[in-house]
């Protein structure tokens, strides 16, 4: 008798188990839970990075907002692409884009880790970038 899934013991005990009694492979092992969708995710930061860089290169810290992102990724298609790849629902939403960035506060991908700092105590909305982990290693923390 197999571990069932869990979630999915009705599924494993009906289906999973009669395929393996048939000598058909375990459905469950073809699975491929290496990818986390953290490939995704690493191209939409490094391509934020460089848009970043590229629109406030004159800016101390290179911070941006959801507002910013949305209006990049309205010109630009490989934006829009890697953000919908990585899971964004609407990338002219700059509410969405919000709720992705959130979703993937302090997450490290591609070398580069995004983080948020509040401005004006929370008051207002958050500002956002992208740090390389190479290079500035206190801020991993």
């Amino acid at each position: 008798m197999l571990t069932p899934l869990d979630s999915f013991e009705d599924w494993s005990w009906r289906v999973r188990e009669a395929l393996v009694w048939l000598g058909e492979e375990d459905p469950v092992a073809a699975v491929n839970y290496e990818n986390d969708g953290s490939g995704e995710i690493a191209s939409a930061f490094l391509i934020i990075e460089s848009l970043s860089n590229l629109k406030l290169g004159g800016s101390k810290d290179n911070s941006f907002r959801a507002n910013d992102l949305a209006n990049w990724a309205t010109g630009n298609f490989a934006l829009r692409d890697a953000l919908e790849q990585a899971g964004c629902a609407d990338t002219n939403s700059s509410a969405k884009l919000g709720y992705w960035l959130r979703a993937h506060k302090n997450r490290i991908a591609g070398g580069l880790k995004l983080i948020s700092k509040q401005v004006n105590e929370g008051r207002q909305v958050n500002k956002w970038r992208l740090v390389d982990i190479s290079k500035n290693f206190n801020q991993i923390i």
